[in-house]
């Protein structure tokens, strides 16, 4: 079986899991992401407004402070929900209180991981693919981390490697899709404001002000968050699905059940 095959097989039961976690568990994800991403809309967009960023070290380490703030929550509404999707792949139905129980040690190893990829992603902001790789490889997070007995940035990374590097390169298809979902999302805000501008001069009337929202930077943002916040669960339980695959392999659960559906197969 190809790398291709194997990946597009790993999305297909992300996408199943999503389907199963859909409440009250991204409902946990979404309440928890949304402020953080707002946060680095705002900022993103404050940034890039400021002519000399230097001569505003205070409000920019006042903006730096709030999203690291915010990204606590955030990281804890991904373990939460990866904790879940995980408990439903084991056949079970998690309670909340269940689902809440994440391992301090997990939390906090997610949270380092977190911490360096959101770092690594605004090093690598000019090449536009470095934060969507960071970004999904922080969606991840959770699931890599889970089982650790000490929390670390090194152990995080590598076990964040070790459990997500089974596709090769194939896997960079995803932040080149989570890529392409963004710039149609922007479009479709792009064009629905251009017909809406187009519409209100044909019956002279003056255009809704959320249309200059739309087609400002801040608009440009918000969409792009809109996107990632949409493509955000399915990276969230494609994690689970590559840690189970993982842990398969070192425990030759998945050699045994080939074993067994080869078996079948000769009778």
């Amino acid at each position: 079986m190809s790398a291709r095959l194997r990946l597009a097989d790993a999305l297909d039961e992300a996408l199943s899991l999503v389907r199963v976690g859909l409440a009250p568990w991204l409902g946990v994800l979404v309440a928890c992401e949304l402020p953080v991403l707002l946060a680095q809309v705002h900022a993103a967009d404050r940034l890039l407004g400021l002519e000399t960023p230097s001569h505003h070290g205070t409000y920019l380490r006042n903006l730096v402070a709030l999203v690291l703030m915010l990204l606590v929550p955030a990281v804890i509404g991904r373990c939460v929900f990866a904790r879940a999707l995980a408990l439903h792949a084991d056949g079970f139905a998690p309670t909340m209180r269940e689902a809440l129980r994440v391992p301090v040690a997990e939390l906090a190893a997610t949270l380092m991981l977190s911490l360096v990829l959101l770092l690594t992603g605004v090093i690598g902001a000019p090449t536009v693919i470095g934060p969507l790789l960071c970004w999904m490889l922080a969606a991840m997070a959770p699931a890599a981390c889970r089982g650790l007995a000490a929390p670390g940035p090194v152990a995080s990374v590598s076990a964040l490697v070790a459990r997500t590097a089974a596709f090769s390169a194939t896997w960079l298809l995803i932040p080149l899709l989570a890529l392409g979902l963004v710039l149609l999302t922007i479009d479709a805000l792009a064009g629905f404001a251009a017909l809406a501008w187009i519409a209100a001069g044909i019956v002279d009337v003056q255009p809704a002000p959320w249309l200059a929202l739309i087609s400002s930077r801040r608009g440009i943002l918000l969409g792009a968050a809109v996107a990632l916040l949409l493509a955000d669960p399915v990276l969230v339980a494609l994690g689970v699905v590559l840690s189970r695959a993982a842990v398969a392999r070192r425990s030759g659960v998945d050699l045994r059940a080939r074993l067994v559906a080869l078996s079948e197969g000769v009778r």
